[in-house]
């Protein structure tokens, strides 16, 4: 007589409690949620947000597959022990076909063809079942049957096998979809930096062009008075010697042109052969604590010839002092060497004005700069000097604040170095003097340009004070 050999299949769930039953066991793998970043506007998966879940920081928000893990237990009888049966065990879906889009494994070893083998070599065998759900495989609700086979196998569950393929169970699992927002907020500021990065390029390229268009403009618009002789009143000045700041004169010009030429140095000699005017103060005689204060800028730049005007300095600090204006963002430069010329501190309108009203102020540079930030010639520097010492000559400041190390270096070389300002940190500034026709020296003090970002009126401030009072 047949020896009844069979195998009890119990399934546990979280605390590994066994539970039967005569009918089908459900095998419910639970639910996940995946982390697709590939939804909704990026269904399409453009090729540069799927290159960057190469690298890191973005790889480092991309879900792993979905892996479910189950245990459960099969039991064996001494029958099936002693004859050394085995059951053959596979999950398949519905219509009994392998679910391609899951990878099962059993004690840690994936399952070839799709069923694996349990030997009989104990009462009780122990298998851990992990599940892998291939992402692609979308949102779905996944079941199917558990089923066993075993042509040394009786019974199954207090079940008589009664076919090759048996049903014994019931499994199920669900995969969710969820949007890693996390990783989208990362595109996004990526994004914005990109566009931007861009838009700053663009800015720097746009006024690189605007500067090159308006250094051709000013070319071609200075060329008819180089051929034809014209002269315009802003961009000539008259030396004692007689030589025009552009160029010299020509003897072979009419008695026609010379007439024009010397009303033009009637007209300059007003201005004691400067082109532009300095702006001087109401209380520049005053000074402040009893010297004479300059501020030396370097130079204007103007778009035409007829904005370079005699009058220019005195009509720009005018314009900046004027309470009826809007802020403009030129205006801070003004602004911070004011406040580092008083207190180091943010003035008041009436501050203002008064401690421009104390000083007097001159470009150096006597013929107009075509765009802002482009530095002078050798020979516009050159245009400045004897214009510069007759200034000094009439107005006799006592201290000089020139603004910008360039400016400085390109002054001219006669004079001498004065004892220099030493800072509370040991180190200390260069101050060089020019002797006036009375005897008297005045001094000059190089700082930072006021509208450099690293001008600090609260750190300039006790320097200008010790360079006036020394």
């Amino acid at each position: 007589m047949k020896h009844l050999r069979f195998v009890i299949l119990v399934l546990v769930i979280l605390t590994s409690c066994k539970e039967s039953s005569e009918k089908s066991l459900m095998f419910d793998f639970g639910k996940g949620v995946y982390k697709e970043p590939f939804r909704g506007i990026l269904k399409d998966k453009p090729y540069p947000f799927v290159q960057s879940l190469k690298y890191p920081p973005y790889k480092w928000f991309l879900s792993d597959t979905l892996v479910f893990n189950k245990t459960f237990i099969i039991d064996f009888n001494e029958e099936a022990l002693r004859s050394n049966s085995t059951a053959e065990i596979a999950f398949v879906d519905s219509l009994y076909n392998p679910v391609k889009e899951l990878q099962f494994d059993v004690n840690g070893q994936p399952i070839s063809n799709n069923f694996f083998t349990v030997k009989a070599d104990s009462l009780s065998k122990t298998l851990n079942i992990q599940c892998k759900v291939h992402p692609g495989f979308g949102e779905q609700h996944i079941a199917g049957f558990l089923i066993i086979r075993g042509s040394q196998l009786d019974v199954v569950n207090n079940t008589p096998l009664q076919q090759e393929l048996n049903v014994v169970a019931d499994w199920k699992l669900e995969q969710k979809y969820k949007t890693p927002w996390l990783l989208w907020i990362l595109w996004l500021l990526t994004i914005v930096l990109i566009l931007a990065v861009i838009i700053i390029l663009l800015c720097k390229i746009g006024q690189l062009l605007s500067n090159v268009f308006k250094a051709i403009a000013g070319a071609v618009k200075i060329l008819p008075i180089i051929f034809t002789g014209k002269k315009h009143v802003a961009f000539s000045f008259v030396t004692e010697d007689g030589e025009n700041g552009r160029r010299n004169r020509s003897e072979r010009k009419t008695k026609k042109n010379d007439k024009e030429s010397n009303n033009q140095d009637d007209e300059m000699g007003k201005r004691h052969a400067f082109c532009f005017k300095p702006w001087v103060g109401k209380s520049y005689t005053q000074g402040i604590d009893g010297k004479r204060v300059m501020a030396l800028g370097e130079s204007h730049y103007c778009d035409t010839p007829e904005e370079a005007l005699p009058d220019i300095t005195s009509n720009v600090v005018n314009y900046y002092l004027s309470q009826e204006r809007e802020h403009e963002g030129w205006m801070n430069t003004y602004t911070r060497f004011a406040s580092a010329l008083t207190s180091g501190k943010p003035l008041s309108i009436t501050e203002r004005i008064e401690a421009w009203n104390k000083i007097l102020f001159y470009n150096y540079v006597q013929v107009p700069i075509v765009g802002p930030r482009v530095a002078p010639t050798s020979e516009q520097f050159a245009t400045g000097e004897k214009p510069f010492f007759e200034l000094l000559e009439k107005y006799r400041p006592h201290r000089v604040l020139v603004w910008g190390k360039r400016l400085y270096n390109n002054l001219p070389q006669q004079g001498n170095e004065q004892p220099g300002i030493e800072l509370p940190n040991g180190r200390s500034i260069e101050v060089w003097g020019y002797t006036l026709s009375d005897g008297s020296v005045v001094k000059l003090l190089p700082i930072t340009h006021p509208s450099a970002p690293m001008f600090s009126p609260r750190k300039w401030y006790p320097v200008i004070q010790q360079f006036i009072s020394s």
